[in-house]
């Protein structure tokens, strides 16, 4: 049985499958909290860590700066 996040995507892109006249792109994030500390998950191994902060932008949607993002463009 596939976790919530696997799951979720195959949702989006069920949903978006019906949605042909609007141009959307997926962009996804993952970090964890470890140690009171937010960890970039996607950060490259061998890249330095940067320090996470959660801020709120002007539109007020919260936001974690200096984190790593991807496109999303198939499900796998």
């Amino acid at each position: 049985m596939p976790g919530l996040t696997p799951r979720a995507i195959v949702e989006m892109f069920e949903i978006l499958k019906t949605m042909t006249n609007f141009d959307i792109k997926l962009k996804c994030y993952m970090v964890e909290l470890y140690l009171n500390a937010l960890r970039d998950l996607l950060l490259p191994k061998e890249s330095d860590r940067l320090d996470l902060e959660i801020k709120e932008n002007a539109s007020g949607m919260v936001e974690i700066k200096g984190v790593t993002e991807l496109e999303l463009t198939s499900i796998s």
